[in-house]
C-alpha cells in the first residue's frame, strides 16, 4: 500500500503523509501505556485479572488518543499542510494499535492463526479498498487514508469476536500502572525511531522526507519481524530460567548477524531496486535505502534482546536502558538531517541501534549468566 501510494502521489505529499502516520505511530504507542508488553507477560504467567484490567485501560485510552490524534490532523489539515481526508489516520492508527495489542494475548498463548488471520484480513481488505478508491478517482492521499481506516474496522471485529472470552472477564487489579510503566518507557524509546521520517520532514524538506519514506517503505514490512519475534520470546523465556533465556538471546544474536550479512548483499543492487519498485522519481532514495539496510537488523534485534531481559525481571533495567538511548537518538537523528540530510539521519539511526544493542548484549552477560 506504501509503496502504490508513494508512486501515486510523488516524494513531497508522501513525505508529509509519512511524517503524519510517524508521528502519530509514537502518540499510540505513549497511549498504549505500556500494556502490550504487560499482556503478554501477565498471560504467560497467568495473571488474568491483570489482562482484563490491561484490555479495557487500552480501549479507554485508545478512544482518547484517537480523539486527540483526530483533531491534531484536522488543525494541521486546516493549516494548509494536507487533505483533511487524512484525518482518518487517526482512527485507523488508534484501532490498529487497540488491535495489535489484544493480539499478543492469543501470541503469549502460542495460537498463531488468530494473529496471522487479522493482519491478512486488514491488508486485503486495506489493499482491495486502496485499489478500488484510486480507481474511481479518489485523490491517493484520501485513499491511502480511508482504505488503511477500512482495513483497521475489519481488524477490530476479528479480534474482538476472536477475543471476545477475554473481555468478559470482569475483575480489576490496582497498580496496573504502576507495573506496566517500564514496559511503557521501553516502547516509547523503541518508537522514538518513527520519528525519523517527521524529523527528515522538518530538518530538510517533506521532499527529502518523502525520498526517506520511500526507502523505509521497502523495509517496514521485514520490521514485522522482530515484534513477532519480541511476542513471542518474552513469554516464551518468562517460563524458563536465567541461563535458558541466554541461550535464546544467543541464538537471536546469530540469526541477526547472519541477516546483516544477507542485507549487505543487496548493497550493490539498491539503486536498481528503488528504481524499479518506486519509479525514477526516488532514484535519489538509493544511498538511504542502503544504509536503512544496514541498520535494519540491529533495529530487529533490540527489541528481542529487551524482551529477554523483561522475561527474566529486568524491566526496569530495559527501560533504563531505553530512556538513555532515546535520549540520545532524537538529537542524534536531527543532527544527521541537518548536516548530512536524510542519508546523514540514515547513518546516524544505524548508530544509534548498533550501540545499543552491544549495550543490551552486555547487560544480558552480566545479569542472566
Amino acid at each position: 500500500m506504501g509503496v502504490l501510494v508513494a508512486r501515486w502521489a510523488g516524494p513531497a505529499d508522501f513525505g508529509v503523509l509519512s511524517a503524519i502516520i510517524s508521528v502519530g505511530a509514537v502518540l499510540f504507542v505513549v497511549s498504549d501505556f505500556g500494556m502490550s508488553t504487560f499482556i503478554s507477560r501477565a498471560v504467560a504467567t497467568g495473571d488474568n485479572p491483570g489482562v482484563a484490567s490491561a484490555l479495557r485501560v487500552n480501549t479507554m485510552t485508545t478512544v482518547g488518543g484517537g480523539f486527540l490524534a483526530v483533531a491534531a490532523i484536522a488543525a494541521f489539515a486546516a493549516a494548509g499542510g494536507i487533505s483533511y481526508g487524512t484525518m482518518m489516520l487517526g482512527a485507523a492508527l488508534a484501532l490498529e494499535k487497540n488491535t495489535d495489542t489484544a493480539l499478543s494475548i492469543p501470541i503469549a498463548n502460542g495460537i498463531k492463526a488468530v494473529p496471522a488471520q487479522s493482519l491478512l484480513l486488514r491488508r486485503s481488505v486495506g489493499l482491495s479498498a486502496l485499489l478500488i478508491l484510486h480507481a474511481v478517482g479518489i485523490e491517493s492521499i484520501d485513499s491511502y487514508s480511508a482504505s488503511f481506516l477500512i482495513g483497521s474496522i475489519f481488524g477490530q471485529v476479528h479480534m474482538r469476536l476472536s477475543l471476545r472470552s477475554w473481555y468478559g472477564h470482569g475483575t480489576k487489579r490496582s497498580g496496573l500502572l504502576r507495573e506496566a510503566f517500564p514496559f511503557l518507557v521501553s516502547n516509547v524509546s523503541a518508537s522514538a525511531r518513527n520519528l525519523d521520517t517527521a524529523i527528515v520532514s522538518a530538518a530538510v524538506s517533506s521532499q527529502a522526507g518523502g525520498l526517506y519514506a520511500a526507502a523505509q517503505r521497502i523495509i517496514s514490512p521485514f520490521m514485522l519481524i522482530p515484534g513477532v519475534i519480541a511476542s513471542l520470546v518474552l513469554p516464551h523465556s518468562s517460563r524458563g530460567s536465567g541461563r535458558r533465556a541466554m541461550v535464546i538471546l544467543h541464538k537471536l544474536v546469530l540469526t541477526h548477524f547472519i541477516l546483516l550479512l544477507l542485507m549487505a548483499g543487496v548493497v550493490p543492487f539498491a539503486g536498481q531496486l528503488m528504481v524499479f519498485v518506486l519509479g525514477d522519481q526516488y532514484a535519489k532514495s538509493a544511498n538511504i535505502f542502503v544504509w536503512l539496510l544496514l541498520a535494519f537488523p540491529f533495529i530487529a534485534l533490540s527489541s528481542p534482546m529487551g524482551g529477554v531481559l523483561q522475561s527474566q525481571g529486568y524491566e526496569k533495567l530495559v527501560a533504563h536502558n531505553g530512556f538513555w538511548f532515546g535520549i540520545a537518538l532524537i538529537p542524534a537523528l536531527w543532527i544527521g538531517a541537518l548536516f548530512g540530510g536524510a542519508v546523514g539521519c540514515a547513518i546516524c539511526l544505524f548508530g544509534v541501534y548498533a550501540i545499543k544493542c552491544l549495550a543490551l548484549y552486555v547487560l544480558a552477560r552480566k545479569r542472566l549468566f
